[in-house]
């Protein structure tokens, strides 16, 4: 398995299949592009978004659901 070196996490282990890949980057972070979502139970229902190529950016996150239990994606074609 791969691991990333995390400011806050320490070095960890993460599965591939997991990365979070944004073409275009993350507004005002455009060369961002690959992060992983470290969960942990003890701090749920936080999600820590870490990026892969710099250690010291991690973004802490919430799932929508925990906003706004209604709502739904709805894509048009």
């Amino acid at each position: 398995m791969p691991q990333c070196l995390t400011k806050y996490h320490g070095e960890m282990e993460y599965d591939e299949q997991a990365t979070l890949h944004f073409p275009h980057g993350l507004f005002a972070f455009e060369t961002e592009t690959r992060f992983v979502p470290i969960e942990r139970p003890d701090l749920r229902p936080l999600v820590f978004l870490q990026s892969l190529s710099t250690p010291d950016l991690c973004f802490i996150s919430v799932p929508v659901s925990v906003v706004n239990r209604e709502y739904s994606l709805a894509l048009k074609p």
